[in-house]
């Protein structure tokens, strides 16, 4: 991507080093002051009709860190950022990885100033999540330290569960207005490498095809059109006796009665 080139070239000290490391202090942080009731949840989430009227401008950095005050969550987003959160910044480099995660609140953000009646939260650990699942499919978590499951499956169900709330909305512009967070960043970020990644599999899914039927050897082909079984395994064959030979034909080149 040239821009990731642009940044790592003239503006290196954009980067945040070890980035997951501080998001899980922060999220452990917001946490401790959430079930503390030091602070409330109405306080720190983004809302642009509370940081115009109000005046709130820390909903803008605070609204990153802001974790459901309950265990699980807490547990989920400090494992997603310590453990893949770490492996996509040794993946793609401190500097993409911050440029997602700027690239991620700017876009939340730049929604919440749009469509100022509405609340946002952040979604920077689903999209990092999505991502990983992206470029290591295959990767097997033990699920509550129990169940081993693929990380594509949990994806496919984080993508159902963001498309059922689309329905349950009934498809309101709200519904579609939430995903944009996670929406944009993916489509800019590995948008075309999900393109190219469906090409590779369809070109090699024919080259496999074609492999195999080069290796296979056909029972029937046709004289006129040299169509196999192989090629078209619906097509019907017939074999007619002309002048002391046997002949193979398709049903589209049979010879009429007269010729046989």
């Amino acid at each position: 991507m040239n821009f990731i080139k642009f940044f790592e070239k003239n503006l290196p000290w954009i980067q945040i080093k070890r980035l997951p490391l501080l998001l899980c202090v922060g999220y452990l942080v917001f946490f401790i002051l959430l079930i503390t009731e030091l602070i409330g949840s109405n306080q720190i989430l983004l809302h642009w009709n509370d940081i115009h009227s109000n005046k709130e401008y820390w909903r803008l950095f605070t609204f990153v860190f802001y974790i459901p005050s309950h265990p699980l969550f807490i547990y989920f987003a400090i494992m997603i950022q310590w453990l893949i959160g770490s492996a996509m910044e040794s993946t793609w480099g401190s500097i993409k990885f911050t440029l997602f995660f700027y690239f991620t609140c700017f876009t939340t953000i730049c929604l919440s100033i749009l469509f100022p009646h509405l609340i946002f939260t952040d979604w920077f650990s689903v999209n990092v999540f999505l991502v990983f699942a992206f470029y290591f499919p295959n990767y097997t978590f033990m699920l509550f330290f129990i169940l081993p499951i693929k990380v594509k499956w949990l994806a496919y169900l984080l993508w159902f569960g963001l498309i059922l709330s689309i329905f349950n909305s009934k498809f309101s512009v709200e519904s579609f207005i939430r995903i944009m967070p996670v929406v944009l960043p993916l489509l800019v970020f590995i948008g075309r490498e999900y393109v190219l990644k469906i090409r590779y599999k369809a070109r090699k899914e024919i080259i496999a095809t074609k492999n195999q039927m080069a290796t296979k050897k056909f029972r029937h082909q046709c004289k006129v059109c040299n169509t196999t079984d192989l090629i078209d395994p619906m097509k019907e064959f017939r074999y007619i006796e002309e002048n002391g030979e046997t002949n193979c034909y398709c049903e589209p080149h049979l010879p009429t009665k007269k010729n046989y």
